[in-house]
Parts: structure tokens; C-alpha cells; sequence
């Protein structure tokens, strides 16, 4: 058997990292019939009072890395300055979601970039989830267009699909007589969250039976911003909410708002996709690729482009079907069996060269 040493995040069995993760080591039979095994190192936090994750992920993590590391290292966590602290005779294979770079003028942001860039030359391969970032890494962080494989994300068709919009009401007790948009996700700033509630408060002024249902952590910044706009009665947050319930909300929804700024791919776009739900998000180049032509895109920087999109959802009724329809029929190409089978391939073209 072929053995990977596998290192999530900082405290992070492998079955809690992340929704993707789980999905695609599901597919156990898969990993075995190439001849693959894994080792797990979940590392710890350290038992400190003070900055406890930052010290685990930047001082204890690293040497933690070191001390594990076997032939051939995956590591799940965007970290590439773990990279530094791999043997130099061993191989290492790295996620990267979007592009690490830092693009103001903080000498810190300057020096994580610079550190970012050195880390992920010395991967033997970048595991990326479109296009988009692949050619971000090709060209700010000069790392050669072989040593990048794009793995789409998948989606599972037998928890995200087409349900009956009111009966899912009832059970998430959501109201039937208004229209309700969906956003999930973190408030990080490339998520488009001010903006998002400025332009939404603008269309509740002209339509006040609206809901919006945040999935996700509400900041106190967003609870101040809320209340200024006068809005907080029209924003429903929902925290620690499960996979299941999650397949609900995108039922229960009339449409999935998504307005980030960056990406590297957009899992809920694939799940609305899935799940039967329009969508109105950033007309950006990572959404381009997994929605195609099904979405109502927007410029993410403009007030006037977001609000317009909206509208025109609101306005293309006879569209809303052809472009459900069609992104259905799009996501039945994403599976979490797929992505298996194509990362088993990494992991065997890394062992036939080495």
C-alpha cells in the first residue's frame, strides 16, 4: 500500500474539517482499489490563554508537521508556510481555494505574500477547485501551469435537490407570503456583506414583504449596520445549522444572493443549482464557471449593477424556469465520487515519479 500522511486543520479530525473533505474520503473503496492509504495527524490547539490558534497554526503546527511528515504529504488547510517545514526528499500536495495574496501596502500582508509564494513553489502539487485560481497561481505566484490540478468540487444529489417551496416553509417555519433570499456563508470582506445590506435595504423600501436568512456567524458590525438601515426585522440569522437543514433553506428560498467579491469556486452556488434554487450572484470569473449562463450576475462593486440584478430577477419570471432547468442539468456533472477518483490520480502520478 502507497501511504499519504494527511494534515488537516489545527484541531481538526479529519471527519470535522470540512463538508468537502468528508464527501470526497467517503469514497474509501476508491482510495484502495489504486493501492492508497492515509494517515491522519490532527494537531491540537495549544493550551495557552492567549492567542491559542494563532500560536498553534504558526509555531506549534509547523513542528507538528515535522515530526509527521512521511514520503508523501497532502495538506488540506491553506497554510503554505507548512510547506517549509516538509524534508526536502519528501513530496507535499496542497489545497488552495483562492490565491493567498495580501494586495495592500501592510509590510506583515507583504511578507505572508512573499512567504505564500515560496511555500507553494516547493509543492510537488497544487490542488486547485477551478480555472479561475489556476491561473491566479500562474501568474501571481509564478508556479508552473503542471504542478496545478483543477478538481471541481462536487455536490450530493441525494441530500441537495428539487422540494416543494411552502412544505419546506412549514418546517423551517419560515413565512409563506413573502419572498425570502438566501445567503450562506462567512461575513469575511470578500464576502460583499455591507454592500449586500445596503443595496437590500434599498429593495425593501420598495417592497417591504421581503426576508433575507443569512446561514452564518452575524458580526456585531452587521448588527449595527442592520439596525441603521432600519432592516434587522427583514434579516433572519441562522447560526450552526446543519447539512440537512441547509438542503431545506435553499428549497425554502426564492433565490440564493451571492455577491462576494473572490472566489476560488462558490460551493453554495452548486448547491442552489442542485437543489432547484435561482441564483443572483457576482459576475465573477470562478461563478462564470460553475453557473455558466443560469445565473442573474451583477457587478459586485456597483450598488446600481447588484440592485438591477435583483429587479431583473423579480421582472424575467418566464426566465426563472429555463435557467432552474438548466442549471439542474449542469449539476448533475459534480459528484463527490468524480472528485475521489481524480485526486486517487494525483496521488498515484506523484508516486510513479518520485
Amino acid at each position: 500500500m502507497k501511504s499519504i500522511s494527511i494534515f488537516p486543520e489545527v484541531n481538526a479530525s479529519i471527519k470535522s474539517v470540512s463538508k468537502i473533505y468528508q464527501n470526497i474520503f467517503t469514497f474509501q473503496d476508491i482510495f484502495k482499489d489504486c493501492g492508497l492509504s492515509f494517515y491522519y495527524y490532527s494537531c491540537p490547539v495549544l493550551p495557552v490563554p492567549f492567542f491559542k490558534l494563532i500560536l498553534s497554526q504558526y509555531i506549534y503546527f509547523p513542528f507538528f508537521v515535522k515530526k509527521h511528515a512521511g514520503r508523501v504529504n497532502h495538506f488540506l488547510s491553506s497554510h503554505p508556510h507548512l510547506l517549509f517545514f516538509v524534508p526536502t526528499d519528501a513530496l507535499s500536495i496542497i489545497d488552495i481555494h483562492h490565491v493567498p495574496i495580501e494586495e495592500n501596502r501592510l509590510l506583515q500582508n507583504k511578507i505572508y505574500t512573499a512567504l505564500a509564494r515560496k511555500g507553494l513553489q516547493r509543492a510537488a502539487q497544487i490542488i486547485v477547485p477551478s480555472l479561475f485560481t489556476k491561473k491566479e497561481l500562474e501568474l501571481k505566484m509564478a508556479i508552473p501551469s503542471e504542478n496545478i490540478t483543477v478538481i471541481q468540487h462536487g455536490v450530493d444529489h441525494n441530500l441537495f435537490f428539487p422540494r416543494k417551496k411552502n412544505d419546506m416553509r412549514d418546517i423551517l417555519h419560515l413565512p409563506k407570503d413573502k419572498k425570502i433570499f438566501l445567503h450562506v456563508g462567512s461575513e469575511l470582506r470578500r464576502k460583499n456583506i455591507e454592500r449586500f445590506f445596503y443595496v437590500f435595504s434599498q429593495i425593501v423600501k420598495q417592497d417591504d414583504q421581503i426576508v433575507l436568512v443569512r446561514i452564518g456567524h452575524c458580526t456585531k458590525q452587521s448588527r449595527r449596520l442592520l439596525k441603521k438601515l432600519h432592516i434587522d426585522n427583514h434579516v433572519l440569522y441562522r447560526e450552526n445549522v446543519s447539512e440537512n437543514d441547509l438542503a431545506l433553506y435553499y428549497n425554502a428560498a426564492d433565490a440564493l444572493i451571492f455577491p462576494s467579491l473572490l472566489e476560488g469556486f462558490g460551493m453554495p452556488l452548486l448547491e442552489a443549482m442542485a437543489s432547484g434554487t435561482p441564483i443572483i450572484c457576482s459576475d465573477i470569473p470562478a461563478f462564470r464557471e460553475i453557473a455558466q449562463d443560469t445565473a442573474w450576475y451583477f457587478d459586485p462593486k456597483s450598488h446600481h449593477s447588484f440592485f438591477q440584478a435583483i429587479l431583473s430577477f423579480f421582472s424575467d419570471t418566464i426566465k426563472v424556469d429555463v435557467k432552474v432547468c438548466a442549471a439542474l442539468r449542469i449539476s448533475q456533472n459534480y459528484s463527490w465520487e468524480r472528485c475521489a477518483q481524480e485526486r486517487a490520480g494525483v496521488y498515484i502520478h506523484l508516486f510513479h515519479h518520485a
